[in-house]
């Protein structure tokens, strides 16, 4: 995992000015809108080989990985402000959007389409910003990698850096995908940022205003884009809560009560038969694994 200093090397811990210390004497947990970056340069294998979003894939039974997150985006709401926190979910053109099931009077959940194809991290989030007043707060997350810490506390930990960009690292100092930025800073980055955010706007962005950088207790979840990546981020989410071992039926699923199931995942409409072993595997919808098979580390897809 690429570590904190070739990342944000041009990241800077200064005195602040005036001005930042003035914009630092707000709450401590102050969030105005929250964006979720589903996209991605090219259509990630698991959702290839799934037929469906990764944000439609399941984290725990009932739950998917959108539920998961506006269920901690109210969470954020209810802790930062009196009303309600708009959350944009930005896919590409060309991705299938995610399925919006819950609702809840706390957040205003809106997928939208980024038309452009290359303006990258960086233009997207100027462009979001520009909706917004110059000291509002806006949380960005990396949709294909939650958070294992506490939500409440990662985020407080953030907002207490008191910074015009503050980023979280874990705790190797690898990425994390979560950044709490002062709309204003992001004025100046170019409405085109052919080269990412981190590459080409954050070393400008350091040269102008207060970045700092902000450590986690926990190791980050690699970006669930394959199917290993998806059970290793389940395995994270879910091991504390349920001991060692985790597997998730999605409702519409048919599991023998006989078949041993262990870190894996099986989607509506597959069955498992009876004495059937699964283990660190994603069985599609539609798939069936007969009686008495073995299936390990695979994807099987109807």
């Amino acid at each position: 995992m690429t570590q904190v200093g070739s990342i944000y090397e041009h990241a800077r811990w200064r005195e602040p000015s005036g001005a930042t210390l003035n914009r630092r004497r707000r709450s401590a947990l102050r969030v105005d809108a929250f964006l979720l970056l589903g996209g991605g340069l090219r259509p990630d294998p698991l959702s290839r080989a799934t037929g469906r979003p990764l944000l439609d894939m399941p984290v725990e039974r009932g739950r998917t990985l959108l539920d998961w997150w506006m269920h901690h985006a109210a969470d954020v709401a209810r802790r930062s402000t009196d009303g309600v926190l708009p959350m944009r979910v930005m896919i590409d053109a060309s991705q299938k959007p995610p399925t919006i099931r819950r609702s809840t009077t706390r957040i205003r959940c809106d997928v939208q389409r980024d038309l452009s194809d290359f303006r990258g991290v960086g233009g997207l989030l100027r462009d979001v910003a520009a909706t917004h007043g110059d000291d509002d707060m806006l949380l960005v997350a990396n949709a294909s990698q939650p958070i294992v810490d506490p939500w409440p506390q990662a985020i407080a930990t953030l907002a207490k850096a008191r910074a015009d960009i503050a980023l979280m690292v874990d705790s190797p100092g690898g990425p994390t995908g979560l950044m709490l930025i002062r709309c204003g800073a992001l004025r100046s980055v170019a409405p085109i940022c052919y080269g990412g955010f981190k590459e080409q706007a954050l070393p400008q962005l350091a040269r102008l205003h207060d970045v700092r950088i902000v450590r986690s207790r926990s190791s980050a979840i690699a970006p669930m884009r394959t199917s290993a990546h998806y059970l290793a981020g389940l395995n994270q989410l879910n091991t504390p809560r349920h001991g060692s071992t985790f597997a998730v039926t999605e409702n519409g699923s048919n599991v023998h009560p006989d078949a041993r199931l262990n870190h894996c995942v099986v989607l509506r409409g597959a069955s498992v038969g009876a004495g059937a072993v699964v283990s660190r595997s994603v069985i599609c919808g539609g798939a069936q694994v007969p009686a008495g098979a073995v299936v390990v580390d695979r994807v099987v897809t109807a």
